[in-house]
């Protein structure tokens, strides 16, 4: 009887020795498998970061960007109303010109006078 419990116990524990083997190497590979899965996270994580500064970045760059526009389209008000007023004095400069003009063309004999009589005044008398 000591040999048949002596055969059961040898089944009994190569029968152990198998489980134990290859619960050891479920392990191994599960624990490979679970390595590789934080690795794979852990790069993942990496590039969220890296997505999230680049993010940030651009967004200071619109802010920026956003900050230039304003201040140039104010500059534009004030180049356009500058602008506005230059016409303005334009036309007011030309319609004065004009003016004068006008009354050039509208009293020729008195310029004639205007002319003869300064003519008269800085030409000596001629001998007629």
């Amino acid at each position: 009887m000591d040999r048949r419990l002596d055969q059961r116990s040898e089944k009994t524990i190569g029968r152990l020795d198998t489980a134990v083997d290859k619960s050891q190497t479920e392990t191994r590979e599960t624990a490979s498998s679970l390595e590789a899965e934080r690795r794979a996270h852990d790069k993942m994580r990496a590039e969220a970061r890296e997505s999230q500064v680049m993010a940030e970045e651009r967004e200071k760059r619109i802010i920026s960007q956003e900050e230039n526009l304003r201040e140039l389209r104010r500059q534009m008000e004030i180049a356009g109303g500058k602008n506005a007023r230059l016409e303005a004095d334009l036309a007011h400069a030309n319609t004065d010109e004009l003016r004068v003009l006008l009354k050039q063309i509208q009293n020729p004999a008195q310029n004639r006078r205007k002319t003869t009589a300064k003519k008269t005044t800085t030409e000596p008398n001629d001998p007629e």
